[in-house]
């Protein structure tokens, strides 16, 4: 399963004639966004990296007014990586031998998405999927496989 998603809108403090964000008191920039009845959380044609939220199930609030939608209402994409490993020990006495390792991380290759971008107020943005998991090291990364030799004695 993925990661909890919440869905957000941006006000600018000069937005509003309070000079803070709308609903007095100061209370930051991010809010959160009314949701439309009756109206679906997921895009008509199915989830995708191009549009993993339906932008036309929320709307902005009033100003002067916090939004009603809840925390957490959509789950992010989830993660599926498959890790091998293989070990052969090669005996060259009684107490000693070498161990060959052979490890593979990711071994299908699957693209492992990251979350979605959650700002309503980002526009076209909203709802977009614009990275990976993770690009470097460990869990949601390319195939990767690594060699090891060693002497246990």
């Amino acid at each position: 399963t993925g990661r909890q998603l919440t869905i957000s809108i941006t006000r600018a403090a000069g937005d509003v004639p309070d000079g803070n964000t709308g609903t007095g008191g100061g209370n930051g920039s991010v809010q959160r966004p009314d949701l439309i009845p009756g109206v679906s959380l997921i895009p008509p044609g199915g989830q995708s990296a191009d549009l993993w939220i339906n932008p036309a199930a929320f709307a902005i609030p009033p100003k002067g007014r916090w939004g009603m939608a809840g925390r957490s209402l959509l789950t992010g994409p989830g993660l599926v990586q498959f890790d091998v490993g293989v070990t052969r020990r090669f005996r060259l006495s009684e107490e000693r031998n070498f161990e060959f390792r052979w490890e593979a991380f990711n071994v299908f290759n699957r693209t492992q998405l990251g979350n979605p971008n959650t700002n309503l107020s980002d526009g076209p943005n909203f709802g977009r999927i614009t990275a990976p998991f993770n690009r470097l090291f460990g869990t949601g990364t390319n195939r990767q496989m690594q060699f090891s030799l060693r002497l246990n004695f």
